[in-house]
């Protein structure tokens, strides 16, 4: 993932969230269903707006540039 798709991607996740749900985002044994599922009863987001969040915030983690978005964060 290029520095562009990263900042696009974290962008469409919110510096916030990442940070907040990291490291249940990072565990990846939690399927995404579950993510959203908890996030859901903690804030008031749609389906499709978590769900979009959730896929955006993995895909960053899954390339590896989870440090990276976290450092863009702060």
């Amino acid at each position: 993932m290029d520095d562009l798709k990263l900042e696009r991607y974290l962008q469409s996740t919110a510096k916030g969230f990442f940070i907040d749900y990291y490291d249940m985002l990072a565990d990846l044994s939690i399927p995404n269903r579950d993510v959203i599922t908890i996030i859901r009863q903690e804030r008031d987001y749609t389906s499709d707006s978590c769900a979009t969040r959730v896929s955006k915030a993995r895909s960053i983690i899954k390339a590896g540039r989870g440090d990276d978005a976290l450092r863009l964060c702060l």
